[in-house]
């Protein structure tokens, strides 16, 4: 995998959790937490096999898949055991493989509470559990799943002489409250804090755009055909990532649109000799970024920008939590394999997964929080790469701005090169390719999969609030 030396947070986190002692560990994104857990789990798992050994609780199923891919390829001359308990994949098939008693469970939280209510005897497998996993553990609160956590913990809490391993790449009072709920030491915990020494890398830098919201969209292809090496394709009956249905043929006068777009991008980039400008920071390519990603605030604007930009030429593919997990994992693998150039992702993809290449990042909606901020724009200038990112900013985003230049201690400069001159030729073929976008969004039902989403989300939370009251009123 090659590892050759400890990165710091595995030299103080793997003796820790080896002497038996809870670890907490705090560092960034693709600082090697992943081993940090792992390998003592391992080790410790050679000594005594027996399952279930240890469980890894993610907040989103591609870092399952990735954590357990490394673990698995980590493992392998052990001939561990490990199961993969997700979402959007058949329970009865995991159920089974549960029973069976696996060495090491790595469970998204949701699916594996799922698993606990259908079946109780669930809980018996983890009488004997030696290591609990959070890994990304403050994003577990703050995605609302504190009653989840507490339910997995207390499935846990027959396990005597169970450690806790915790990971995260930022620092927050969440991460004391869950250490709190989820240790049986009574031994503090070892704690190893890089995130506050963490800053922005010195090889990244930080731009803005600043437009109208109605040409918000125009400034994104145009952004992309600066500063990205596009792959441009015909794409009339393009149905990638739209949810399985086949597009309408285009009527001749759109099809030569697309086609004059096309063209354009294609001139202007053979025109465009790299460093013209400026300095050209995206990644180490001495030009246009050779990967992207975008990041947008829902799934259906994350699906919309998907759409307008397959309609445009401009191949690309998305990840979002109401894709199937089949296309998810599909998506983020053509990403990884440079397949694909341009991922259109929401927060799902800002922290944990292993993306090491990403040349530049663009927030089409800035995120309400300053910290996911920083995770977004930490996609990129990894490892000592240089890395752009630019977001685009709109007459509504002018707080948010100052409250990420407050928090970062960093001032966005305004990207040069791109202003209303250049965007205006753009309105017409991205306004007919919005439409055809959001007609093909109504054709798939992709407003009622939102609607459905954000009904369970209300029932959940009437739900929660039923239970703090009931818990209240038994108290008083």
């Amino acid at each position: 995998m090659g590892i050759k030396r400890p990165t710091p947070v595995q030299r103080i986190c793997i003796p820790a959790a080896l002497k038996g002692r809870d670890v907490v560990g705090l560092a960034e994104t693709g600082s090697g937490k992943t081993a940090a857990f792992a390998l003592p789990i391992l080790q410790k798992l050679s000594e005594n096999p027996y399952g279930v050994f240890a469980l890894v609780l993610t907040p989103t199923r591609e870092l399952a898949i990735q954590i357990g891919e490394q673990m698995n390829a980590l493992g392998a001359p052990l001939h561990v055991r490990l199961t993969t308990l997700i979402g959007g994949m058949d329970m009865t098939t995991q159920a089974v493989e549960l029973q069976q008693r696996p060495h090491i469970v790595v469970a998204t939280l949701g699916r594996l509470v799922q698993h606990i209510i259908n079946d109780p005897a669930v809980k018996s497998l983890f009488r004997r559990l030696s290591f609990l996993v959070l890994d990304e553990a403050d994003r577990m609160l703050s995605l609302g799943f504190d009653d989840d956590l507490k339910t997995v913990i207390a499935a846990t809490q027959e396990s005597v002489d169970r450690q806790t391993l915790l990971f995260s790449a930022t620092t927050t009072d969440t991460i004391t409250e869950i250490q709190s709920i989820a240790a049986k030491k009574t031994c503090p915990p070892c704690v190893f804090d890089l995130t506050v020494e963490r800053a922005l890398p010195a090889t990244l830098t930080l731009e803005y755009l600043f437009m109208s919201a109605q040409v918000k969209m125009c400034y994104l292809i145009e952004t992309l055909r600066v500063m990205v090496e596009l792959d441009l394709q015909d794409n009339n009956n393009n149905n990638s990532q739209g949810g399985g249905k086949k597009g309408r043929r285009h009527p001749s006068n759109r099809k030569a649109d697309m086609r004059k777009l096309k063209q354009e991008a294609l001139d202007k980039m053979e025109a465009l000799a790299p460093g013209e400008d400026g300095d050209s920071p995206e990644g180490d390519t001495g030009g246009r970024a050779k990967s992207a990603i975008i990041f947008t605030g829902s799934c259906k604007r994350c699906q919309e920008v998907t759409m307008v930009l397959l309609e445009l030429g401009i191949d690309c593919v998305c990840i979002h939590s109401l894709l199937s997990q089949r296309r998810r994992t599909a998506a983020l693998g053509k990403f990884k394999t440079h397949t694909t150039k341009i991922l259109i992702a929401t927060d799902v993809a800002s922290r944990g997964l292993d993306i090491p290449e990403v040349d530049l990042v663009i927030n089409f909606d800035l995120p309400r929080a300053p910290s996911d901020f920083v995770h977004r724009v930490g996609r990129t200038a990894r490892r000592g790469r240089r890395g752009n990112a630019i977001s685009l900013v709109t007459q509504h985003d002018v707080e948010l701005v100052h409250a990420i230049e407050e928090f970062t201690g960093f001032k966005l400069s305004l990207r040069k090169g791109i202003t209303d001159d250049n965007v205006l030729p753009l309105l017409n073929p991205v306004a007919k390719a919005m439409r055809v976008a959001r007609q093909k969004l109504v054709e798939i039902g992709f407003d009622e999969k939102v609607q459905n989403l954000k009904a369970r989300a209300n029932r959940q939370r009437k739900a929660k609030a039923s239970r703090e009251d009931n818990s209240c009123e038994e108290k008083s």
